[in-house]
């Protein structure tokens, strides 16, 4: 399967990306993707079978134990 790593936009934050994509879509030529496909990519994976996309969940478990939430807005 294609995996990556990323984060879900808030929902304020989804929504201010989505107008600004329909800003866009009337200038710029572009796929531009529904607002619940919205995200902030932070690695690329690629192709990962069944178990090894259960290793990268368990590390990224692993990795943001006790991490506080990332805050994201759009100004």
């Amino acid at each position: 399967m294609r995996t990556f790593i990323a984060l879900e936009l808030p929902p304020r934050f989804a929504d201010d990306t989505a107008r600004l994509a329909r800003q866009l879509s009337a200038a710029v030529r572009g796929r531009f993707m529904p607002r619940g496909n919205h995200h902030i990519t932070l690695a690329f994976l690629g192709e990962v079978d069944e178990a090894g996309a259960r290793r990268a969940v368990e590390a990224l478990d692993a990795a943001c134990a006790g991490v506080r939430a990332v805050r994201c807005a759009a100004d």
